[in-house]
């Protein structure tokens, strides 16, 4: 599948978080001008690290460790340009390493991408000028500065170009005409000091149609901002007419402290999280974090983009989330008779269909039409039966069994239709001997045909230890 075809299809698509603070966490001191870029060198590991630990929490994007690693500002780090030059392809082999090693251990997944994070002229000069934007420098300055960088990392492996945390109109003029010569697809995402302006104070909503239809932009957002203000400024590049997709990767609120190359005051994740919902209802489509987002926020925007995804399939979306709703027309014990018999059809199908590999019993459990969402893979009840029929005679030669276990976490019922979220856990033994074991997070709808429930879609999505 190209690239394109990938971005075009596979949404919403979540991204990794902040790369500075797992590398703290880890031990490193980065109080450097080249920031986390100085381990390219020093501690190449500890980046392979930092990504793993976010393609283990579930992001399904990468980005490399060169946003501040510009040529001039290697170059004033004492390497030679060509050192410089391989130092920022280095960047994006490191990613490649980090997803060959997740790959090896579990390629059940769609496999990651690589963004080549390319940051603004503010990010060179270390002071914290990328969040004010006044640079007081020509767009010569800014077209040569970014033009050489850029052309090196759109001839890496990466798979787009991440061009992110820019804070002035200024230079997303100057960067929408060189990635117009650009062949991989971009995005541009900006950095923002409310819900309106940039960091230099020009509108969001004039910004963004510098890139209404370019050729190689395919997302436009926001990144490094407070995540207060990206529900505003979502929709302020929607009312702009962009055709792009919309990207968000908030900072956790916090405040950056340039000297330091630290963040002060306290985050509150949770409400990160929560937010969340609220971007994928209003129209984001690629969400992440930024700095001081962690691997462990990650996952946790991981399970909220399955259960939000699935009820925006089903046309169940609500903000209040409840454990249960039901239809006034329908008596409450009705409800809760008609969701524990879509608990038992989860149970009995596994039971049956993926532990017992009765292909007999497809038609008894799913509809006609039924399909299986899983990791970017889709099943019918065809694929699935083929698939039982192989299973069986491994099962049959090596004398394993699976066993199940759920736990149900929300359930909607919508008179003819009803949705479940749930952990489903699998365990294979043989004999006295536990072989492996597996736990998914899934969502399943069954709707009511001749007055029996069946399920018509089960989306489900592996949990990494």
């Amino acid at each position: 599948m190209s690239t394109h075809h990938f971005l075009e299809d596979q949404f919403p698509f979540l991204l990794d978080g902040g790369l500075s603070n797992v590398l703290e966490a880890q031990g490193h001191d980065l109080n450097h001008p080249l920031w986390t870029a100085l381990l390219l060198e020093k501690n190449p590991e500890a980046i392979v690290q930092a990504h793993l630990a976010y393609l283990e929490a579930g992001a399904q994007c990468i980005t490399t460790a060169s946003y501040q690693a510009s040529i001039p500002g290697l170059m004033e780090a004492g390497y030679s340009k060509e050192q410089a030059k391989e130092l920022i392809l280095k960047s994006t082999l490191l990613a490649e390493t980090a997803i060959q090693r997740f790959w090896n251990t579990d390629s059940t997944f769609a496999k990651p991408l690589i963004a080549a994070s390319i940051g603004p002229y503010g990010a060179y000069l270390a002071d914290g000028s990328e969040y004010r934007g006044n640079y007081g420098v020509t767009d010569e300055v800014l077209f040569n500065f970014h033009l050489e960088r850029i052309q090196l990392l759109d001839a890496s492996n990466a798979d787009v170009l991440a061009v992110e945390t820019i804070p002035s109109a200024q230079e997303a003029q100057v960067l929408a005409d060189i990635l117009t010569r650009v062949d991989k697809p971009a995005w541009v995402s900006f950095s923002c000091k409310d819900g309106l302006h940039l960091n230099d104070g020009s509108q969001i909503q004039g910004v963004v149609t510098l890139f209404k239809d370019h050729p190689k932009v395919f997302a436009l957002g926001i990144n490094c901002t407070k995540p207060e203000y990206i529900s505003g400024l979502i929709q302020k590049i929607k009312a702009a007419g962009v055709h792009q997709k919309i990207i968000v990767y908030p900072n956790s609120g916090e405040a950056y402290h340039a000297e330091s190359k630290t963040w002060l005051a306290l985050s509150e994740p949770k409400s990160y999280v929560d937010m969340t919902k609220e971007w994928i209802k209003l129209g984001a489509e690629l969400i992440g974090g930024c700095c001081r987002i962690s691997p462990a926020q990650i996952s946790q925007m991981r399970k909220v983009m399955v259960l939000v995804f699935t009820l925006l399939f089903t046309g169940l979306f609500s903000c209040q989330e409840p454990a249960l709703v039901q239809d006034a027309e329908i008596p409450s014990a009705q409800v809760k008779a008609d969701i524990d018999a879509v608990k038992g059809l989860i149970i009995g199908s596994f039971d049956d269909i993926w532990s017992g590999l009765d292909t007999s019993k497809i038609t008894q459990y799913h509809t006609n039409d039924f399909i299986l969402l899983e990791n970017g893979i889709v099943w019918n009840n065809d694929s699935i039966r083929n698939y039982m029929n192989r299973e069986r005679l491994d099962m049959e030669q090596e004398g394993y069994q699976r066993l199940n276990r759920f736990e149900f976490i929300k359930s909607v019922h919508n008179k003819s239709s009803i949705w479940l979220a749930y952990d489903n856990y699998g365990t294979w033994v043989k004999e006295a001997d536990t072989l492996g074991t597996a736990h998914w997070l899934e969502s399943a709808v069954a709707i009511k045909k001749e007055g029996e429930w069946m399920l018509e879609q089960l989306h489900s999505t592996r949990v990494r230890k």
